[in-house]
């Protein structure tokens, strides 16, 4: 037994559905009224479409309307008019449609289909409707089987079809910071909170479910959002892999509704013709990954690209990943669109560590997996400020990575100055070459690129060290954007204040929310007697006192963080 569904039915028979449905009504005609053979018709056949039948004292006709959106009572009512005045001997019409009748505003009929039916009984014709509620009930009989699933599945061969394309797209590449990690999605649309869930896998556990469950027209779009590090990427490329691997399996057509092909794009590499699809038709699941890394700018573009999609593709439905802030008011707004808000399940381990760091700077972070991993070794309770974190954390990677390379190399930690390993330049290397990705707008780079800013044995051990997610020579990215924007952070200490400024306030003077965890980083690996901090500071408490949480509150003398509380409040 298959699901009615019409999204299918349209895509499968996209060149002419209305006569396909004719088709398929007369099929299920035939066989209700036990017609082996047939019935006759005309050529363009007036008013019903085929002859009347005699089935006892009745004489029989019957009329299929496919309507694209509500059903269209005038439509109904002048074939009927029609029917009766051309044949005046029938008893009883078949009514077939695709469509429900709405309610009215009693919730009950509404009065056009009742002014139907009472015309109908004035001229002595019993009318049957099959609806919509029809199809979903014959699917059910036997007797009807063989022909629904034919209008209501893919052949063979477009099964077939499907399944190459979606293997075509192969799958994509994940770390590992976030996986030992249960992690809960709160769904929450328009201003109601619906459900929470948490697994391992809880963005894959709530689609499986919204396929299986939902028609295709009910479907919303995501918004995946959270906070950075929380691990929206890592969700998002395990989710696509794992559709992938479902829907190019044959039993996906038993199991599901519809079939979509995934894409994943990757929007660092966004720019006009992003989007290609082989068949107009086809079910599409679009996973975009890392809004947060677009300028407002692309974002609104994006979001006219997105609704040009959904109005020239029937069968598009999108997920897109991204930082809260990147998702800008204006982005389809008054759309079927459902927020998933991304966190980290609070379990037993995850609560004591909480406790354990409650009232310290940590106490935001160890909730965010790529930092909690660094916090759970122990290293973190040396660690008294924001900025040596920072600095601990990224470098304890590139650290450990000069230590595998030393074993390699034979130097042990104790003759370590020996190594040709410098990460002092390393670190220039890097912050030279965010900066030039920056002012490109981009974040991917190649290895001619990284060559221009380190050579020899360093730039050989930072292509093989864990901060890059190396796909070819000439597709490399930082494995997550943090690092990205911790280098380019500390490039900025050198720019002028002119050129800093504008990475942090648009040209309408407001505050440019994708920026913010720079401006948060930059602010922390500065001091209060710095210029560029007091240039910052005079600059931020225009828009509000409460800019100082970017900055380490709790290193400020106990008077200077009552008097900045007291401004807040």
């Amino acid at each position: 037994m298959v699901r009615p569904d019409w999204n299918i039915f349209e895509a499968k028979f996209s060149e002419n559905p209305t006569k396909n449905f004719e088709w398929f009504c007369y099929l299920l005609f035939c066989e209700e009224f036990n017609q082996p053979y047939g019935v006759p018709r005309l050529y363009n056949q007036p008013g019903i479409e085929t002859e009347l039948i005699s089935v006892g004292e009745d004489k029989i006709g019957w009329q299929a309307k496919y309507f694209t959106a509500k059903i269209n009572h005038n439509d109904i009512k002048d074939s009927i008019e029609k029917t009766i005045r051309i044949y005046p001997e029938i008893t009883k019409l078949i009514l077939y449609t695709n469509k429900d009748w709405g309610a009215s505003k009693d919730g009950k009929y509404p009065a056009a289909r009742q002014r139907i039916i009472d015309f109908c009984s004035q001229n002595n014709l019993v009318l049957e409707e099959r609806c919509a509620s029809y199809f979903d009930k014959i699917v059910s009989d036997v007797k009807y089987q063989q022909i629904t699933s034919f209008f209501f599945s893919y052949e063979h061969e477009t099964r077939q079809a499907i399944q190459k394309q979606i293997s075509s797209q192969g799958t994509q590449r994940i770390s590992n910071h976030t996986e030992k990690y249960e992690k809960q999605i709160d769904e929450q649309y328009g201003n109601n909170k619906i459900r929470s869930i948490h697994s391992l896998n809880p963005l894959i556990d709530l689609l499986k479910e919204k396929i299986a469950k939902t028609k295709f027209e009910d479907l919303p779009d995501f918004y995946l959002k959270g906070v950075a590090g929380i691990g929206k990427s890592e969700e998002l490329k395990k989710t696509y892999n794992h559709f992938i691997t479902v829907f190019s399996k044959p039993e996906a057509f038993q199991n599901y509704q519809y079939v979509f092909i995934p894409i994943f794009c990757d929007l660092k590499q966004y720019q006009k013709g992003f989007f290609n699809f082989e068949d107009k038709e086809g079910f599409y699941l679009l996973f975009l990954d890392s809004l947060d890394e677009l300028s407002d700018e692309k974002i609104l573009d994006l979001s006219k690209t997105l609704k040009n999609i959904k109005s020239n593709y029937k069968f598009v439905k999108f997920i897109i990943s991204g930082r809260n802030a990147s998702f800008l008011s204006t982005f389809f707004e008054n759309e079927n669109v459902s927020e998933l808000f991304l966190n980290t399940y609070i379990d037993e381990k995850l609560g004591l560590l909480l406790r354990q760091y409650k009232g310290s700077f940590f106490e935001s972070l160890v909730t965010i997996p790529f930092y909690r991993e660094f916090i759970e070794t122990g290293e973190a309770k040396q660690i008294t400020s924001y900025k040596e974190f920072f600095n601990s954390f990224v470098y304890k990677k590139l650290n450990e990575d000069k230590q595998k390379h030393g074993y390699v190399e034979n130097i042990s930690p104790r003759t370590s100055e020996m190594s040709p390993i410098d990460l002092e330049e390393i670190k220039k290397g890097l912050k030279k070459l965010v900066s030039k990705m920056n002012r490109n707008g981009t974040k991917r780079f190649s290895v001619s690129d990284l060559h221009q800013y380190l050579q020899c044995n360093n730039l050989s051990f930072v292509l093989n060290s864990s901060l890059f997610d190396y796909k070819s020579e000439n597709e490399i990215y930082f494995i997550s954007n943090i690092f990205f924007e911790y280098f380019y952070a500390l490039s900025l200490k050198k720019k002028p204040y002119r050129q800093i400024k504008k990475e942090f306030i648009n040209t309408n003077g407001s505050i440019r929310v994708s920026n913010l965890n720079i401006l948060y980083i930059l602010i922390n690996n500065l001091t209060p007697n710095d210029w560029l901090y007091r240039r910052l500071e005079r600059l931020l408490s225009r828009f509000s006192p409460a800019y100082i949480l970017l900055a380490d509150f709790k290193a400020f003398p106990s008077d200077v963080r009552f008097k900045k509380y007291v401004q807040i409040i």
